[in-house]
């Protein structure tokens, strides 16, 4: 659940390239918040000119690291 009550759902949809590229990550109800399209795709944000997931893909299980994060930063869980 979100901070209003909502259940958030999060899907992780594969992404041809991955682990290289990022895997498409939608949530439903769309999340307000400047990570995300009106659409609720998450669009991964440059942290210091770097695609934030070059640091998660290094990680032997990388979308462990990103629903981590994901649940913390939404205080969901």
């Amino acid at each position: 659940m979100d901070k209003k009550g909502r259940v958030i759902v999060l899907k992780i949809l594969y992404n041809e390239g991955y682990p290289d590229k990022p895997p498409i990550v939608v949530s439903s109800p769309p999340i307000r918040d400047v990570c995300f399209d009106n659409k609720g795709v998450l669009n991964f944000a440059l942290r210091k000119g770097l695609f934030v997931w070059q640091k998660y893909k290094r990680y032997s299980n990388p979308l462990v690291y990103l629903a981590d994060e994901l649940a913390s930063k939404y205080k969901a869980m």
